[in-house]
């Protein structure tokens, strides 16, 4: 999916039940928007901030966080801030 456009990427992740983590916070909101107005559903759009290779561990902790404290019900169709699980 390398090099998708982010409405592919949107598409098939919610084909194969699966929330996407972005940091292209702008054009995922507007998508998520589009969506609702058109009643599709997705499994969760989770946008953060973009982390450098050494911050990875905590890119992984928040996600973890989320993951931990979230069902897959309660992601379908969301927007949520990665940085709300710090």
């Amino acid at each position: 999916m390398l090099e998708r456009p982010d409405s592919e990427q949107l598409e098939y992740a919610a084909s194969v039940g699966r929330a996407i983590l972005t940091y292209n916070s702008h054009d995922y909101a507007l998508l998520a928007g589009k969506w609702f107005e058109e009643g599709r559903v997705h499994s969760g759009i989770i946008l953060s901030q973009q982390f450098s290779k050494r911050e990875f561990g905590e890119l992984l902790r928040q996600t973890l966080r989320l993951l931990n404290v979230l069902t897959r019900d309660e992601m379908r169709n969301q927007v949520f801030y990665l940085q709300a699980f710090r």
